[in-house]
C-alpha cells in the first residue's frame, strides 16, 4: 500500500508540474503591460490590438462579489448549525449532508438554473446577475469549510464560555468564530478561488464584453471565458495568446492558494487544541 501511495503521489505531482510548466512556459513570454492594463480593441480576439484588462477587472468583481455574498449567508447557516441545534441532531447532519451535495453541483446547473430564473424575471446578464448566480454556487463550499473550521473548536472552550452565563450565539460570535479565524480566512480565500475559476455560471449569468463594467446591471467579462474565446479562434497567433490569459488566471489562483496555507498556519498556531 505503501507503494501505491508513492505512485499515486508521484503520479499527481507529474501531472501537476505538467499542467503548470505548460501554461506557465507558453503564458508567461507573451505577457506585457499592454496585456494587462488594456481592454479589446480592434477586433482582439481575432488578432487585432488590446488586451485583457476586462476580463481581468471582471472576474475580480464577480469573485469579490460572489465571496462576500457566500459568505454572508454562510456564516448565518453555520451559526444556526452550531447555535441553534444539537451538536448531533438529525436537523444539522441532514442540513451537512444537502451542503455537501449542493457543493459537487456542476457549474452548468447553476447557470441554466440562473438562466431560467432571469428568463423569467425579465432580466438580461449583468453582473449583478453573476454575482447571485455564482454567490450561491460557492455558498455550500463556504459552509463546509466554516463547519469544519467551527468543529475543530474544544467542546470545552464552549462549555466554558456557557458555563460563565453567555449564551451560544454570542459565545460563537465573540469565542468560536476568534478561535476559528484561521479556518474562516481559509473559506473566503477557497470561496474566492472557486468563484475566479467558474466559467459556465458566469457565461450564462453574466455573459461577456469587451469592456469594463460600470454598474450592476452590465454585463462583465471574465478570465476564463477570455481563455475558451481565444483557444476557439481559427487564428494561431490568438490561441497563442489565449495562453497568456491562463497564466494569470493560474498565477492568481497559486497567489491565492498559498496565502490561504500561509495564514492558516499563522493564525493556527494561537488555536486552542
Amino acid at each position: 500500500m505503501r507503494t501505491i501511495s508513492y505512485i499515486a503521489l508521484a503520479l499527481v505531482l507529474i501531472l501537476l508540474i505538467s499542467l503548470l510548466w505548460s501554461i506557465l512556459i507558453r503564458g508567461l513570454p507573451l505577457l506585457d503591460w499592454e496585456m494587462l492594463t488594456k481592454i479589446p480593441s480592434g477586433g482582439f480576439y481575432l488578432g487585432g490590438e488590446g488586451g485583457i484588462a476586462n476580463a481581468i477587472i471582471g472576474s475580480l468583481y464577480l469573485a469579490g462579489g460572489a465571496t462576500v455574498l457566500g459568505f454572508f449567508l454562510a456564516f448565518l447557516a453555520v451559526l444556526w448549525m452550531h447555535g441553534g441545534t444539537n451538536r448531533d441532531s438529525r436537523a444539522r447532519r441532514s442540513f451537512r449532508l444537502l451542503a455537501t451535495c449542493m457543493s459537487g453541483v456542476p457549474t452548468v446547473i447553476y447557470g441554466a438554473f440562473a438562466f431560467l430564473v432571469m428568463q423569467a424575471a425579465g432580466v438580461r446578464a449583468c453582473l449583478g446577475a453573476g454575482i447571485l448566480a455564482v454567490g450561491f454556487f460557492v455558498t455550500p463550499i463556504i459552509v463546509r469549510a466554516l463547519d469544519e473550521a467551527f468543529l475543530a473548536v474544544p467542546n470545552g472552550l464552549m462549555e466554558s464560555v456557557l458555563g460563565l452565563g453567555s449564551n451560544k450565539t454570542r459565545g460563537l460570535l465573540t469565542v468560536a468564530a476568534r478561535q476559528s479565524v484561521g479556518g474562516i480566512v481559509t473559506a473566503l480565500i477557497l470561496g474566492f478561488t472557486r468563484a475566479l475559476g467558474n466559467s459556465a455560471t458566469v457565461l450564462f449569468a453574466a455573459g461577456f464584453t469587451d469592456s469594463i463594467p460600470d454598474s450592476l446591471s452590465r454585463p462583465a467579462a471574465s478570465l476564463p471565458l477570455a481563455v475558451y474565446f481565444q483557444l476557439s479562434s481559427p487564428i494561431e497567433g490568438v490561441r497563442e495568446r489565449a495562453f497568456a490569459a491562463a497564466a494569470v488566471l493560474t498565477v492568481l489562483i497559486l497567489i491565492l492558494s498559498l496565502t490561504a496555507r500561509f495564514l492558516e498556519r499563522r493564525l493556527g498556531r494561537y488555536m486552542i487544541r
